[in-house]
């Protein structure tokens, strides 16, 4: 054993002399004992049952008072493996003679300095899981390493990575099955490979918990509220197109958007949405101190004979649903300054059925017309 180690070491430093005087242009006549001279001390990595491409231990010379390279820390210190495991770090210590390693102090790789031979040995400990279920019945499964890796915080996540589903939006990590307890961060590792539970929506939503998420309405976006949304002090720009998605606002309140639209030649349709489709379905959500203040171009009689404006949307097409949901505020606007007729239903400007019946539907909207009221 002693004679392999001595072979080992002894071809490890003629690889270092040749690297050594190969570079040394500057330096002729720079022999091996010159070398040995200026790296006197051996530090031998032991992997303690890993391996790095088939060695057990790794030998190398340093200068006195140096710092290590820790393996893995460089193109040429790779990293050791051992299945299943990972090294906690590298400690001095001994060995018996059935290989079973007693160790002593840990090897702190930004400080400690060598001063003497000495041998190092991995500390490998088994990787811990915590364990993402997810998809249909909850029968996927992704798992986060955990890694004692001697930090203060090795055990505190501030996110878990979250896994994905095709057609599905991902909703939030929970203790249980049944999503009931959900997991708030930053969490604290304490048991070994716990179970964690990914609660996804089925198609694509958009989660709006603030005023910056409720801007990013879009025609097609399904939005689903997570809480009471106060837009008093956010803008908020008209969702422009046609609405055809759900929004469901799970008993919230969006309250306090105030809009002042302009309209010109081409602009002539204002509220919050330009248009609500036929496939539009809105539930659960109440509109509160909705203001809409409208300024028309003079004249400006272009494309279409007639401004429609409404609070919640331009244009309402039949066809769309409403379940338990409320509008309020108010519009105002001066219909003497267009050339153009100006509808205003109050909730909406145009409805394209012949009945407006919507018994999940109740708004109480004030309209403003400064000519009528001259």
């Amino acid at each position: 054993m002693k004679m392999k180690k001595f072979v080992k070491s002894f071809i490890f430093l003629l690889a270092c002399a040749v690297m050594m005087l190969a570079a040394a242009c500057s330096r002729p006549g720079t022999s091996p004992d010159q070398i040995r001279k200026e790296y006197p001390y051996l530090v031998t990595f032991d992997y303690n049952g890993g391996n790095e491409n088939g060695m057990l231990t790794k030998d190398a010379y340093y200068k006195e008072n140096s710092l290590l390279l820790e393996p893995g820390g460089g193109a040429q210190y790779g990293a050791p493996s051992y299945a299943g495991h990972y090294v906690e770090g590298y400690y001095r210590g001994t060995k018996d003679e059935s290989g079973v390693v007693t160790f002593g102090e840990r090897w702190d790789f930004d400080t400690d300095r060598v001063t003497e031979d000495i041998t190092l040995y991995a500390k490998w400990l088994e990787i811990e899981t915590i364990n993402i279920h997810y998809g249909e019945n909850n029968a996927q499964l992704l798992t986060l390493e955990v890694r004692r890796d001697g930090t203060d915080d090795w055990n505190v996540f501030n996110s878990f990575r979250e896994p994905s589903w095709a057609d599905h939006t991902f909703f939030g990590f929970y203790y249980d099955e049944e999503y009931t307890q959900p997991v708030t961060f930053p969490y604290t590792y304490t048991e070994e490979n716990p179970d964690v539970y990914a609660r996804f929506l089925e198609g694509e939503w958009l989660l709006v918990s603030s005023p910056a998420e409720f801007a990013k309405i879009r025609y097609n976006t399904n939005v689903w509220l997570m809480n009471d949304i106060d837009m008093s002090e956010a803008e908020f720009s008209q969702v422009s197109g046609v609405y055809q998605g759900e929004f469901n606002g799970n008993g919230y309140t969006v309250s306090g958007i105030a809009m002042e639209r302009e309209t010109t030649r081409s602009a002539y349709a204002v509220g919050m949405f330009t248009t609500i489709g036929p496939n539009a379905y809105f539930h659960d959500v109440t509109f509160e101190n909705i203001t809409l203040s409208v300024e028309f171009t003079e004249n400006n009689n272009g494309s279409s004979p007639t401004n429609y404006v409404g609070l919640l949307a331009a244009t309402w097409e039949e066809g769309a649903r409403f379940e338990n949901v409320s509008v309020s505020g108010s519009v105002s606007y001066d219909s003497s300054t267009t050339g153009r007729t100006v509808e205003c239903g109050g909730v909406y400007g145009r409805y394209t059925g012949e009945t407006f019946e919507y018994p999940g539907f109740t708004a109480d909207v004030n309209i403003s017309d400064a000519n009528a009221e001259a």
